[in-house]
């Protein structure tokens, strides 16, 4: 497919406008299962926290079981298939398990789900998935005790592996625009005018189909 190359945007430090990008662990299985034991290794490698220390509490997710939207090892492993992510949690001993919160997410507008093989540079993250936030859910009436956020699986934009656009095509840090480092967290906050050119791109490419097309004409108005 021909690309289009970008002028990256602003990133939205403030988070007005209330579109999110999450940082999702990479799944050799589309998003939508557990890793493969090469995928899982991988990770390791990586150094993926949850990856490295689920074995503490004696489960592993290599075990087997079945997955689906209720029962998951992951958020990572079924991002695809349900649409939803949180923040995460902040993990030490002054405040081991405390819910991350992503206070100005709006409901109504965009996440962008990102993701990067293991053992490649961040220049290489992409953006496998968009979707509109349907619900954001408090850590108090979550069943993990996390914020999490649902998007809409009817109307979001999935990307095929043949071709995912490159997150930092779009977006740029604006602290420091030349700089392409995501560092720590799970999110970062995106402008309404960087979600715009990517869908836009979506929209005038003729790489992408039909149905890619109708999805991203959809979701561009919640960055209008």
């Amino acid at each position: 497919m021909n690309t289009v190359v970008n002028a990256r945007h602003s990133g939205n430090k403030k988070g007005e406008d209330g579109n999110v990008a999450f940082k999702v662990t990479y799944v050799d299985r589309n998003w939508s299962d557990v890793c493969t034991k090469e995928g899982y290794a991988a990770n390791l490698a990586d150094g993926r926290i949850w990856c490295n220390v689920q074995g503490e509490s004696g489960y592993n997710c290599q075990d087997g079981g079945d997955v689906d939207e209720d029962t998951y090892p992951c958020l990572d492993s079924v991002a695809l298939k349900t649409l939803r992510f949180s923040p995460g949690m902040t993990h030490g001993e002054k405040v081991s398990d405390t819910p991350k919160m992503c206070l100005n997410a709006k409901v109504g507008k965009l996440v962008l789900f990102t993701s990067r093989k293991p053992g490649e540079l961040e220049n290489t993250r992409f953006i496998f998935a968009v979707g509109k936030i349907a619900k954001i859910q408090d850590p108090d009436e979550s069943d993990n005790g996390m914020q999490m956020f649902h998007c809409n699986k009817e109307t979001a934009l999935k990307f095929s592996k043949l071709y995912y656009p490159k997150f930092w095509d779009y977006h740029n840090n604006p602290n420091k625009m030349e700089s392409i480092s995501w560092a720590t967290g799970l999110f970062r906050y995106i402008s309404d005018a960087t979600v715009n050119r990517l869908l836009e791109d979506v929209i005038k490419n003729r790489g992408f189909s039909e149905r890619q097309k109708q999805a991203a004409n959809k979701l561009i108005e919640a960055v209008r």
